[in-house]
């Protein structure tokens, strides 16, 4: 490849999607936490996901973010003779648990004005904590609403695409799933910069593969007809030199590739990308409805809500689980666990403190889970639990339990979350 081309592609690396926020850095400090809990993971190679993050991936069911870890379960992922190998003084300071007034966004006097004024419940968790929420049962109905419009597009982006067929184009006129191919020179203040400037660029408009606002501004375009587009980096932009800047770039439709044409969807290509799991339309736009609605549940829920205290010993025995599990882990590469992360330039403080807090936000979302549960009447029996472990091959919840490295608290808090859910959106209906 002649160092032209090689240019090229850097041009188009610079104002590609690779580089906004879907996949940019995220803010300097969360970039750093989340790349002290994935480096062991990555170095060491062997990753035991939890079934429970799974679940939750698989049922994509939207809810405040969360670390599903299990909060007690060592005595299923450690043996007797695992135990003996684990390097006993990581576990021998442990990080201050952090208190309410660290992980609520609100504090209670705020929160019991709002009560007063009408805008948050305040509830009671089984264990007797007071949790305090965004009133549900008066302000949701008017918040969360569905467009036909975004049910299409889930439709679309999670069956109709896989059965779209490329197509010699009839037409000189750039429209959405063309391939088309460009030149392209952007400036900023009327200046040119670098990775701005490109020739002969193959892209299909709607693919999301540019910057927002660059391949909008293709759409409509003749072959032939040049143009600019104003767009605006992404203020967490990969490139920190453009990010947040306004650009003007000139655009030069040359040619119309080709075009991808999509069938209207049917029942039968519901029930093969679904496997069988979903049959008609109907209920594929159901359960996107539900899906919908309860994404805008959970933003309405939000994360300012209150929780008091946590069940005695949880976040300990969360936090103790998953040290362990990062400990096993190095011990089985036969190295300490301080010092493997040494040598990314980590340290075992950062790891535990990053690990403490999330074991707590954890804690903390389960409990709010427990109070709108206990405040709907949800009760959950040996029946609920032995469904799901069906639902994952299983006949018996003990094993069900054992195999996955998952307490019965922690099963029944996925599905109080799942019941929970389902309330909201029928007050919503």
């Amino acid at each position: 490849m002649s160092s032209e081309n090689n240019n090229e592609n850097k041009d188009t690396e610079k104002i590609s999607a690779e580089n906004t926020p879907d996949t940019a850095t995220e803010n300097d400090a969360d970039n750093s936490r989340k790349k002290t809990m994935l480096i062991v993971e990555i170095v060491i190679a062997v990753l035991a996901v939890a079934f429970i993050v799974v679940a939750i991936i698989i049922k994509k069911a939207p809810a405040p973010a969360e670390n599903n870890s299990d909060p007690a379960a060592s005595a299923n992922t450690v043996s007797s003779e695992a135990t003996v190998s684990v390097n006993s003084t990581v576990f021998e300071t442990m990080p201050d648990i952090p208190g309410a007034e660290t992980l609520n966004p609100l504090t209670a006097d705020e929160c019991e004005k709002a009560v007063t004024a009408g805008t948050m419940l305040k509830l009671t968790a089984p264990d007797g904590a007071t949790v305090y929420v965004n009133d549900y049962k008066k302000g949701l109905k008017d918040s969360v609403s569905v467009d036909e419009a975004d049910i299409d597009e889930l439709a679309f982006e999670r069956v109709t695409i896989y059965y779209g067929e490329d197509q010699p184009a009839d037409h000189d006129v750039a429209a959405l799933y063309d391939t088309v191919s460009i030149n392209y020179a952007g400036k900023i203040d009327g200046v040119a910069f670098d990775g701005g400037t490109a020739d002969d660029q193959t892209l299909t408009l709607g693919a999301g593969g540019y910057i927002d606002g660059f391949e909008d501004g293709i759409l409509g375009m003749t072959v032939g007809e040049t143009k600019d587009i104003n767009v605006t980096f992404p203020v967490d932009y990969g490139a920190t030199d453009l990010a947040g800047k306004d650009a003007v770039f000139t655009i030069t439709l040359n040619e119309i590739v080709s075009t991808t044409v999509y069938p209207e969807l049917t029942d039968d290509m519901v029930n093969e990308t679904t496997g069988g799991e979903l049959t008609t339309v109907a209920e594929l736009r159901d359960e996107f409805k539900k899906e919908l609605m309860s994404e805008s549940i959970w933003a309405f829920i939000d994360d300012d809500y209150y929780v008091s205290e946590f069940p005695a010993g949880e976040v300990e025995k969360l936090y103790t689980t998953n040290l362990t599990y990062y400990d096993q882990m190095a011990t089985s590469s036969g190295m300490q666990l301080g010092d493997l992360l040494a040598m990314y330039g980590m340290s075992l403080d950062s790891l535990k403190s990053d690990i403490m807090e999330t074991s707590a936000q954890t804690i903390r979302v389960s409990v709010l889970y427990d109070a709108i549960g206990a405040d709907a009447g949800i009760t959950l029996t040996d029946d609920d639990v032995l469904e799901l472990a069906k639902e994952y091959g299983y006949d018996e919840i003990d094993t069900f339990l054992s195999d996955n490295a998952a307490t019965r608290k922690q099963v029944e808090s996925y599905i109080m979350r799942d019941r929970i859910t389902d309330y909201m959106v029928s007050l919503v209906k």
